[in-house]
């Protein structure tokens, strides 16, 4: 949820940020994330496991755990994409969540 306000802070503003554990982690996912999407929109698939498994061995422990939980709950058209932006809610465990409250659109 914070993208779109930390984008604002950095990009229009050229505020400073301080950086933090979770900050660099959730980068570290959505970097992950995009690289993957990316890869199903070129190949034109849904899903491919064994390349999100392949980027998924880069990540850190934390990261890994919530890419793991990603991994198996979620497919992707390819026609489909228009960017690699998705709103993603995690639970206490770092678990995905269903959130239908915002679209694609509406940032990570």
């Amino acid at each position: 949820m914070a993208c779109k306000t930390l984008n604002v802070h950095k990009h229009v503003r050229r505020a400073e940020l301080a950086e933090s554990e979770p900050a660099g982690r959730g980068i570290e996912i959505h970097q992950i994330l995009a690289s993957y999407i990316h890869h199903l929109v070129f190949t034109r698939r849904l899903t491919d496991l064994e390349v999100f498994d392949s980027l998924m061995k880069s990540a850190g422990e934390e990261a890994t755990e919530v890419l793991e939980n990603f991994r198996d709950s979620h497919a992707f058209d390819p026609e489909k994409i228009l960017t690699t932006e998705l709103h993603v809610v995690f639970d206490e465990h770092l678990a995905p969540i269903e959130h239908s409250g915002e679209s694609a659109h509406d940032g990570v």
